[in-house]
């Protein structure tokens, strides 16, 4: 597993370095050209849960493939967030192009969003899309074995955490979080950035703000919440 933190602003080059994680360096001739829109395909349900259905959009690179492709988790604080970029070209957007330049398939999902939907809703349907995009490999000229999963803020946070939570169903090539909130286990050094997360946070569950609290005092790690403590 390989994981990369890289913070704001990004560009495209980071479609070179999921190609160099996941792909061959013959993915970038020139024939790999980007896709009009009408190939895009719109709200795929990649499953149910909580009353509500999951989707997605995906695109795929012509030709027979098998190829790489990287799922795309949106952030905006758990509580917010789109797809499609809610309609400014935001999120996990940028990356499309340079992606499909790059020959890589890609699949954008959407996710319960608190307050509505608790933790652990959020970072299930993750993992619900890996499964979904293993187990449709074959039916979007996926190579299984060449998948990768990248998220922005919220939507990187939730990447690490399907990383650190992997099992044979949702492991993968390469996790990629950019600008995530990873370090939520030294937060008793610092009471005032203690306070801040506790209130960013406090939306994924009722209960966070009591098990932020209890792990400031007793130095702790919550690894349910802290990926990087997690994985250690």
């Amino acid at each position: 597993m390989i994981a990369l933190r890289l913070r704001r602003p990004f560009d495209p080059v980071v479609a070179l370095l999921l190609a160099a994680m996941v792909a061959p360096l013959s993915l970038f001739a020139a024939s790999a050209a980007p896709a009009s829109a009408d190939t895009v395909r719109l709200d795929v349900e990649y499953g149910r849960a909580g009353g509500e259905r999951l989707l997605l959009d995906a695109w795929v690179p012509p030709g027979p493939g098998p190829h790489p492709a990287v799922i795309l988790v949106h952030g905006g604080g758990w509580t917010t967030g789109d797809k499609s970029g809610n309609g400014r070209g935001a999120f996990m957007v940028p990356l499309h192009a340079p992606l499909q330049r790059a020959g890589f398939a890609w699949f954008s999902i959407n996710y319960r969003l608190a307050p509505k939907h608790r933790f652990p809703a959020c970072v299930e349907d993750v993992e619900t899309a890996i499964r979904w995009v293993k187990a449709h490999a074959a039916e979007f000229r996926v190579d299984p074995r060449r998948v990768a999963l990248s998220g922005e803020s919220a939507g990187g946070h939730l990447v690490a955490l399907a990383a650190v939570r992997a099992d044979a169903s949702t492991r993968l090539a390469a996790v990629i979080p950019f600008y995530a909130p990873l370090e939520l286990y030294n937060l008793r050094t610092d009471p005032a950035e203690a306070n801040n997360v506790i209130k960013q946070h406090a939306p994924i569950a009722r209960e966070l703000d009591v098990a932020l609290r209890k792990h400031i005092q007793r130095g702790g790690a919550v690894p349910w919440q802290a990926p990087l403590a997690a994985g250690r």
